[in-house]
């Protein structure tokens, strides 16, 4: 038997020791247990444990490059496009989620921002769905070069446990939880107490913004407004480069009519500049008619808290938005941002204001992921092939707008300022220019393919510079 322990701490050693799954290595000297992190009291445990038994506590090694499946596709990958979708199908399924299902789930987009909330999280989320999912494979690559027949693997006690359970058994590997004591957060137990309150929340985001004591007014027109959810390009010079204001500077939309959240007396200033509306004080709470989100009285324990922790951030974030959306007359939300279900809720608070949201498709996505998943009324995409996208992974929508690359018109801009630059490379002594597209990089190769393969990038490029007689 090989046992794996997601995280070696006192508690999962007293529980393994406790329930007995130490008891065979005890009575079998050299043999190795594996723990993929582990605290200092827990790794001080093994090591006094091994030394009275003869058996050795180590990390188990692996790099994310090397988790492919049978069909020689990364695991990271095929996760988000395929695993997912299926988990999903059967939280959604479940009895647990079907006896905490109550009638109003129905109201708006919040039973979609639940559908998405429960499988939201990236690979090195500790806690997310897909972290799971990513160890179980890597302890099924792990097992193809051992010997023994039976794998075990403890991990803390989380929601939908028993899927995760049904998905280890198709690896042949058997998932056991334990109950952890969970490790103090005071950031993260604050902002569950402040999502149960609209008032609270309303209240420390301003706090938290610096809205109360910002000496900048904002900008209070009558008139209705969009607002445009950047990404921190602030920059109104049209000259090919990123800006979130692309769209408009080659447009004739009004820019007095466009609402930006600037996060600098800087930045404040150069919008205001060129007449762009801006928010800078405290966001007023306003009233609006609701009914009550509730779960139904089954209990589930993890399962319970989790959805009752996404209703009230959903509850949370629509009042807080709809409160801003009244205050600065916005009637049109735009953003491009769709890889989680935050946006869900804001969608539904400018629904409230009468007004409408939109997504505009800031990336190419070659193949169908969970994370893109869109609920929204406007969809401004690339291409058909996009809609073909967006149409697997279910998205919902009202209209759906075929752009073409939005940002297709800085070529012709930007060719003066590349011939230039040319020039002086030449001038410098270059005589051939290399053209290189990177990805970003973790410092934890477990968690993404990380900076080794960005190297290893780097130095074949640069080989084959070498290597070729130009």
């Amino acid at each position: 038997m090989n046992l794996y322990f997601e995280r070696l701490t006192l508690i999962s050693f007293l529980f393994a020791y406790h329930k007995k799954y130490l008891r065979g290595f005890s009575q079998n000297r050299g043999h190795v247990i594996y723990y993929i992190d582990a605290s200092k009291i827990g790794s001080r445990c093994g090591q006094l444990f091994g030394k009275i038994f003869g058996v050795e506590f180590q990390q188990l090694k692996f790099k994310m490059i090397d988790i492919k499946d049978e069909n020689g596709e990364l695991v990271r990958i095929r996760i988000p496009r395929k695993d997912l979708f299926e988990i999903q199908k059967k939280i959604i399924n479940s009895a647990e989620y079907q006896k905490l299902f109550h009638p109003s789930w129905k109201q708006a987009r919040l039973e979609e921002f639940l559908k998405k909330g429960v499988i939201d999280g990236g690979i090195p989320d500790v806690l997310s769905v897909s972290r799971i999912l990513y160890l179980i494979n890597v302890i099924y690559w792990h097992k193809k070069n051992q010997i023994t027949d039976r794998f075990l693997l403890i991990v803390s006690k989380r929601a939908w446990f028993p899927i995760y359970k049904d998905y280890a058994s198709n690896f042949e590997v058997e998932l056991i939880e334990y109950y952890d004591i969970p490790k103090f957060d005071l950031r993260n137990n604050v902002k569950q107490l402040l999502v149960k309150s609209p008032y609270l929340y309303l209240f420390f985001r301003n706090l938290k913004q610096r809205k109360f004591n910002n000496k900048l007014k904002s900008t209070q027109t009558e008139f209705p407004k969009l607002y445009l959810e950047g990404r921190g390009d602030v920059k109104l010079d049209n000259n090919g480069h990123h800006s979130d204001f692309f769209w408009q500077m080659n447009s004739d939309f009004n820019s007095n009519h466009l609402l930006y959240d600037p996060i600098s007396e800087n930045e404040t200033i150069l919008l205001r500049n060129n007449k762009i509306c801006v928010s800078s004080g405290a966001v007023k709470f306003c009233k609006r008619n609701s009914f009550d989100l509730l779960c139904s009285n089954g209990y589930f324990g993890k399962e319970h808290d989790e959805i009752q922790d996404f209703i009230s951030t959903y509850n949370s974030t629509k009042y807080y938005w709809y409160s801003y959306f009244k205050q600065y007359s916005v009637k049109v939300f735009l953003t491009w941002f769709k890889y989680d279900n935050s946006r869900i809720p804001i969608a539904d608070a400018i629904s409230d204001c009468g007004g409408v949201s939109a997504v505009w498709q800031m990336a190419f996505e070659g193949f169908p992921s969970i994370g893109s998943i869109i609920n929204t009324d406007i969809i401004f995409s690339h291409s058909a092939f996009s809609h073909e996208i967006d149409t697997k992974v279910g998205s919902k929508y009202s209209y759906y707008i075929i752009t073409g690359y939005p940002k297709d018109y800085a070529g012709k801009i930007l060719k003066e300022e590349a011939a230039q630059l040319r020039k002086r490379l030449f001038e410098s002594g270059a005589e051939k220019i290399i053209f290189s597209i990177d990805e970003n990089s973790l410092d934890d190769s477990r968690w993404h393919t990380g900076h080794e393969l960005q190297r290893e990038n780097y130095s074949y490029i640069l080989e084959k510079v070498l290597e070729t007689p130009w």
